[in-house]
């Protein structure tokens, strides 16, 4: 059985190669997600039974993942936000180009 500071040590690792990633995707954050999900619910389980834990050490890695997480959940909101830009640009590109392309047919008419 694992004991809680490798769970955590574990976790922080695998959050700190997930923030060191050049793009946060899809496949990696659920990744992370569900492995972080495992260890909490592993952790919850156990209902943090710390007796042979080093609990100041626990304690320190909790903070640590609390700053890795925080991190991470700064650039996914930075994605969304990208993201929101860039289906307002394309929706004002399509709503352009629909009000152009309903007068091209008239157009093409007179100049036939």
């Amino acid at each position: 059985m694992h004991s809680a500071v490798h769970d955590i040590e574990f976790l922080v690792a695998v959050s700190r190669d997930l923030l060191e990633a050049g793009e946060l995707e899809l496949v990696g954050l659920q990744a992370w997600c569900d492995e972080r999900n495992a260890i909490f619910t592993r952790l919850k389980t156990r209902d943090l039974a710390l007796a042979g834990d080093d609990s100041s050490a626990l304690e320190a890695l909790m903070r640590e993942l609390l700053e890795v997480d925080s991190k991470i959940c700064d650039r996914v909101i930075e994605n969304q936000r990208c993201l929101a830009e860039q289906i307002a640009a394309a929706r004002k590109i399509r709503q352009t180009l629909s009000r152009t392309s309903s007068h091209a047919p008239r157009l093409l008419q007179r100049l036939a």
